[in-house]
């Protein structure tokens, strides 16, 4: 997926950035390479998001957790030609609290780093603030956010439980005609965390989405929340001109 604006970060959980940006608010690769500690602090902390946002967020009582949690994952990906690829996505996921991640996720090939996304989200299962940097190229892609949150239900505890996310998105500077969006899960069984990697430990209830873009069935997916660490990780996504499996092979943190 180098050259794919799309979804599929693993722990990924976004719409194309096609789709729900424009092309502003890019910064030069080199900008955002040369010093990615103050880059994170100047465009993915808790204080990057409105207050009007924050309020429409669960109410989430989970203390954050002490360390960061980082997961290597291979991805083996399909495009709508036939083509196969298999890649490694290095994903760090710091808990900030109030149930919301900074994330950075490295997608690298023989070693050798192509891309790399950064952003914020709701326990991994929804994007608030993002943005993917790819390394081939000069200029980053838009700083994409998610504007208004107009339906936001609990996340499952147990399996049959459904959850739903009503939101509004666009790049960072748009101020009017956002995408409307609308991702629906479905909790569909319970497992041992030590199913995804033998080191995660707890359980993990698995989930499967769907996202709708402007009402339209945009892709399908499933998740598993390691409740233990209070984040879900995205396992399939299918779409019309993709699809990708993630299969976690190392944690660390």
């Amino acid at each position: 997926m180098r050259e794919t604006k799309c979804v599929a970060r693993v722990f990924s959980v976004a719409v194309c950035v096609g789709l729900l940006g424009g092309c502003m608010s890019v910064s030069t690769v080199k900008e955002v390479m040369s010093d990615q500690p103050a880059y994170l602090s100047k465009h993915f902390t808790i204080a990057t998001l409105s207050p009007n946002l924050l309020k429409k967020l669960p109410a989430d009582s989970i203390q954050p957790a002490q360390k960061p949690l980082v997961l290597l994952a291979e991805v083996d990906y399909e495009g709508v030609d036939g083509k196969k690829e298999t890649w490694q996505n290095k994903v760090t996921f710091t808990d900030l609290g109030q149930g919301i991640f900074q994330y950075v996720a490295e997608a690298s090939s023989n070693d050798i780093p192509f891309k790399v996304n950064y952003g914020l989200n709701y326990r991994g299962l929804i994007d608030l603030r993002w943005q993917n940097v790819p390394l081939v190229r000069g200029m980053t892609d838009p700083l994409v956010e998610v504007k208004d949150i107009k339906r936001f239900d609990a996340l499952p505890s147990a399996e049959n439980q459904e959850f739903t996310v009503e939101f509004l998105s666009g790049n960072e500077i748009r101020l009017a005609n956002f995408i409307e969006a609308r991702r629906s899960c479905k909790a569909t069984r319970l497992l041992a965390a030590a199913d995804i990697h033998k080191k995660l430990e707890g359980k993990a209830l698995e989930m499967e989405c769907q996202m709708f873009v402007e009402n339209l069935l945009d892709s399908r997916g499933k998740w598993v929340f390691l409740q233990n660490y209070g984040i879900a990780i995205q396992t399939e996504e299918v779409a019309t001109r993709r699809k990708a499996v993630f299969r976690v092979v190392d944690v660390g943190g």
